[in-house]
């Protein structure tokens, strides 16, 4: 059966529906124009719609090579999002479950018709079929490529794909956040980032043998909760990663009225060694010395004189200071040696999720930005928490040296919850952010359960 645009209304919506019914099972539609869950503001010159509700904790998003979204639902699975093959005079996408898989803690990447998602306990591979928009192959649909990983209190484990100039993917990086309960005996691989060089020779084994945990590379230590990171992409071994900092009320004394406006969350740097061609680190035989971040026993502060009669003993301190909240001192914390401050600090409590850098589009005659020429080398961070929160903020590049330790936040939403009192029940709540090959911006909302997509608008 064929829909034409030529179709009466009444027998396109018959048609719609039963090209609905007769398809997969598990792929449902969309039309375009439907009202957000909850109001929020976007940028003067933006615009924002949705392109699909009622989902299920959507949180991770990437794109495969022909624009596909691939989100993980958490509880549900993988999920690929596309404009339907129907032609409507309304528009319409439609959402197509592409693995069943409830284990799935968020974290998504693609490439080379491999989707890497992970579980608590370690990394996972489907073969991916992108002509098809399906997951499987000759030999098995998934396997693990990496095992062991520390079953975290946070229930998410960051990954990210490291290419190499050429564009081969090398590597694979993991986060992992905290135990449920940090003790004094907890294991050293938790809130950690670690690298996974895939080997330069193929496996003639198939799925090929996979890594371990203990067995990867440490590029960051004591980052309490990784939720995410990217590469700069004027500089492929600068990894940013983002850190949601620890509740501190009650520790040493911090009264809650201290607490509510401590300690920041964090955007931290690694600047990785530049890898050979095989991927491994330059020079293969290279030792790794991992960057303490300082968790649990240092944070950041953000406002020293949140409770000056409660909390007295950091009112001479600057936002950025390094305070003590362990069993080491605040001249431990403020050694660089034991505890690398971060490079930006976010309003306590913002709960950064996801980041993801504005490159432009190149198109065959050159380059265009869809998005904004003001925005090009800029990072987007979907942030789900803190008073003036839940939105979309930019940080413009390069960053500010040191991080600036005034009163104004080093950063901007371009979108942002219309209500912040009604927060957190009834506004946004970004965990994914993602630009595509269209140069516009796409956003899961985990609250609300929706997709959406942030475009500029150009008025001439």
């Amino acid at each position: 059966m064929r829909c034409t645009s030529s179709i009466s209304t009444v027998f396109l919506s018959f048609c719609f529906l039963l090209l609905a019914t007769r398809a997969i099972a598990q792929t449902t539609y969309q039309t375009l124009g439907q009202s957000f869950k909850y109001p929020f503001t976007t940028s003067s010159h933006y615009t924002s719609s949705v392109l699909f509700s009622n989902l299920t904790n959507p949180h991770g998003l990437t794109f495969d090579t022909y624009g596909n979204i691939l989100v993980v639902e958490r509880g549900v699975g993988i999920t690929a999002f596309s404009p339907a093959p129907v032609v409507n005079p309304l528009g319409a996408w439609q959402r197509k479950v592409l693995v069943s898989n409830s284990a799935l803690t968020g974290a998504i990447a693609h490439e080379d018709g491999k989707i890497y998602v992970t579980t608590n306990s370690q990394a996972l591979i489907y073969l991916y079929d992108e002509d098809n928009v399906e997951v499987g192959g000759s030999f098995a649909d998934s396997y693990p490529v990496v095992t062991g990983l520390p079953s975290a209190g946070e229930p998410i484990h960051t990954i990210r794909l490291e290419k190499a100039s050429n564009g081969n993917v090398i590597a694979l990086i993991i986060g992992t956040g905290p135990p449920t309960t940090w003790t004094s005996t907890s294991s050293s691989d938790y809130s950690q980032v670690r690298r996974f060089p895939f080997p330069s020779i193929v496996s003639l084994v198939f799925p090929p043998p996979a890594m371990t945990w203990s067995s990867g590379q440490i590029l960051a230590k004591g980052v309490r909760n990784p939720t995410s990171f990217a590469f700069a992409p004027d500089d492929s071994a600068k990894l940013y990663i983002l850190e949601n900092s620890m509740g501190i009320t009650g520790i040493n004394g911090i009264t809650s009225t201290f607490g509510n406006q401590n300690p920041a969350d964090e955007l931290n740097l690694v600047i990785l060694p530049t890898p050979t061609s095989t991927g491994l680190l330059a020079p293969p035989t290279a030792t790794i010395t991992p960057k303490p971040f300082g968790h649990p026993d240092c944070v950041t502060l953000w406002d020293p004189q949140a409770d000056p009669v409660g909390v007295p003993q950091y009112t001479a301190s600057s936002r950025g200071a390094q305070m003590s909240v362990g069993s080491q001192t605040n001249s431990w914390c403020q050694n660089t040696n034991n505890n690398v401050p971060p490079v930006l600090y976010f309003e306590p409590h913002s709960l950064p999720a996801d980041i993801t850098f504005y490159e432009g589009v190149l198109e065959e005659d050159g380059p265009v930005n869809p998005f904004g020429d003001s925005y090009i080398g800029s990072a987007f961070v979907a942030m789900r928490g803190a008073s003036s929160g839940f939105g979309v903020a930019v940080i413009g590049f390069p960053l500010s040296v040191p991080p600036p330790t005034g009163g104004w936040l080093p950063y901007e939403y371009i979108l942002q919850a219309w209500d912040l009192d009604a927060c957190p029940d009834e506004c946004i709540g970004p965990g994914g952010v993602a630009f595509g090959r269209d140069g516009h911006l796409y956003v899961t909302s985990e609250s609300t359960g929706e997709l959406f997509v942030v475009e500029r608008l150009w008025i001439f």
